[in-house]
């Protein structure tokens, strides 16, 4: 446009910050607030919240303020940058400050909404304040703010996350009773909080009922009923939902599988949690750390070497290293320190867990292996050593450097 000799307008300027600032690019978003000053073109308040909402989606709070000191020097606060500056500081639970700004609209006579209410609430709640965030829901109605699913959600969530689970279902008749259009997500966050109070019967009740609502369960439903079953020890049950799940047509996440795999290797049901294992990446879902690491625990535990092992080498990476050190645990510590050196060699770098292993090898009198692992990572230290630094540092010195790790554990061997 600026090429064109077509001066863009402050409408399309905000359009711009307002993306950028939501993308993250908030320095961009800056500049080019700096620009229509220079030019002559006055940011307006929409503009300046944009900024703001950007510093405050990165965590900048400080900046953030000083934009809203700005606006409140040109006399051009609202609701709307109340509301985005308190959202700012209830995220990383700042409610203190967030309260400051209630004062601070109470002074300019200004309104707190639906929006700056739910935020408040929600701050006060992660925070663990829920009396505070029970004053403030009061509040809000005595204002002639009626809350909408979303703070209501928010309080059900903080009831529940502080164990007023009693409370959490009273709201939930207020609400049922009340013109609400209830989702799936009030009721996803109700029987999470009954299974994670261990009343698992009145989950189980409230997720047969979805039905009767109008509602039916999707991937996070399942997820939490299976997880709550599975803490229960109800594998049966929760095997059943996952039949359940395919049926409906709805794919179980890894987290899903990861929870009722859990399960079956705690029940000692290898084989069983193979099959799922197995399923899980069938459908596409990919196992992750924690999937690994529950799978290789159990095998290993039960002494299934080999399908550990098969599991270590497909995981990879620094979680496979320190897998494999757990291992040491069983009686194949040759086979664990092999596989060790082996990654070290393909170019696993060796850290704090890989000399907590050799530490542990020492301790049970096996200096054989640990030595024989130490050399190894001497070794690559010293290769590494040699191809980073060239001629920058002495082959000696390298060598030194890369020997470290020798004398701290032949020192600790000595002790």
């Amino acid at each position: 446009m600026l090429s064109k000799r077509v001066s863009p307008d402050v409408f399309t300027f905000s359009v711009l910050v307002d993306t950028l600032c939501k993308e993250g690019l908030v320095l961009k978003a800056k500049s080019v607030v700096q620009m229509m000053i220079q030019r002559g073109i006055q940011p307006d308040a929409f503009i300046y919240s944009s900024l703001m909402n950007g510093y405050c989606m990165q965590g900048e709070m400080d900046k953030a303020r000083q934009i809203f000191d700005l606006l409140i020097s040109k006399r051009s606060v609202d609701v709307h940058s109340c509301s985005i500056l308190i959202d700012g500081y209830c995220k990383p639970q700042e409610v203190d400050q967030a309260k400051k700004i209630i004062k601070i609209m109470r002074l300019m006579e200004l309104v707190p909404n639906t929006i700056t209410y739910t935020s408040l609430i929600d701050g006060f709640c992660k925070a663990g304040r829920i009396q505070e965030a029970q004053k403030l829901f009061t509040e809000m109605q005595g204002c002639g703010q009626l809350p909408n699913a979303q703070t209501c959600t928010v309080m059900l969530d903080g009831l529940c996350n502080n164990q007023q689970l009693s409370m959490a279902m009273e709201l939930l008749k207020d609400m049922e009773a009340s013109k609400l259009e209830l989702t799936i997500t009030v009721y996803n966050v109700v029987i999470e909080g009954l299974c994670k109070a261990g009343n698992i019967e009145s989950a189980r009740d409230l997720f047969s009922h979805l039905s009767t609502k109008e509602l039916q369960p999707d991937v996070r439903t399942y997820a939490i009923m299976i997880h709550g079953l599975c803490l229960h020890g109800l594998l049966i049950e929760a095997e059943e939902l996952l039949k359940e799940m395919r049926c409906m047509e709805l794919v179980p996440n890894t987290i899903t599988y990861t929870t009722l795999i859990d399960g079956f290797c705690k029940a000692g049901r290898i084989q069983e949690a193979q099959n799922l294992f197995s399923e899980m990446q069938s459908c596409g879902q990919l196992p992750d750390a924690i999937t690994y690491r529950i799978m290789i625990h159990a095998l290993s535990h039960h002494d299934l070497i080999i399908e550990a092992e098969e599991l270590l080498r497909e995981m990879g990476g620094k979680d496979a290293l320190q897998m494999a050190g757990n291992i040491t645990t069983s009686s194949e510590t040759s086979w664990a320190v092999g596989l060790i050196q082996e990654m070290v060699e393909c170019g696993l770098s060796a850290d704090a867990s890989t000399m907590e292993l050799i530490a542990g090898l020492l301790c049970k009198d096996a200096v054989d292996p640990a030595l024989s692992l130490l050399n190894r990572i001497r070794k690559k230290r010293l290769h590494d050593s040699e191809q980073k630094l060239g001629l920058s540092m002495p082959l000696y010195d390298a060598k030194q450097r890369a020997s470290q790790p020798e004398t701290e554990v032949t020192s600790l061997n000595m002790c």
